[in-house]
């Protein structure tokens, strides 16, 4: 394994994010809070280090559990109609396939019209922006290779413990 970015570039990276995403949303008015949609398991960990910095005062968490529903989440089936006139951001791991997100945003298209929806992603492939839409907030590309760390999933689960990111060697 390479090391792709340690534990202090990842961190660094968030809190630009939750600049962002302060900046956009601290002055939402109350009745349009900001949810937070966060595609688990990949994304906890870094949900887990945004909220650390986000200032939002009207925000609420609902956890997608995709590994129960990969394709159609009835998770947020059911709480879609909660998110009618409400500010979204979606929190991926990573986007390299982007069936997962777009799946989350259909469920959520199909029940509600947010104010605003957007995806976070913390490793997203630039080399592939061809079949996958780049994020609204990318944080990491990892130009076409496979990425573990960070709470990412992998088909081994020493990698999802390790505090930085590694691209596997091919």
């Amino acid at each position: 394994m390479k090391k792709f970015a340690s534990y202090q570039e990842i961190n660094s990276a968030i809190r630009n994010l939750a600049d962002k995403v302060n900046e956009i949303f601290c002055n939402a008015p109350e009745e349009k809070p900001l949810y937070l949609v966060v595609i688990a398991p990949d994304a906890v960990k870094f949900y887990a280090e945004l909220c650390v910095s986000i200032k939002v005062p009207h925000i609420t968490c609902i956890v997608q559990h995709t590994a129960l529903h990969p394709v159609a989440p009835t998770f947020i089936g059911s709480k879609a109609k909660d998110l009618h006139d409400k500010h979204v951001l979606i929190l991926a791991g990573s986007t390299l396939n982007g069936v997962t997100v777009k799946s989350v945003q259909d469920a959520i298209n199909y029940e509600a019209t947010p104010a605003s929806m957007k995806v976070a992603s913390l490793v997203f492939d630039s080399y592939n922006k061809d079949k996958v839409a780049i994020p609204d907030f990318a944080l990491l590309d990892c130009a076409g290779k496979k990425v573990v760390g960070f709470g990412l999933n992998s088909q081994k689960d020493e990698h999802k413990s390790l505090l930085s990111l590694y691209y596997l060697e091919e």
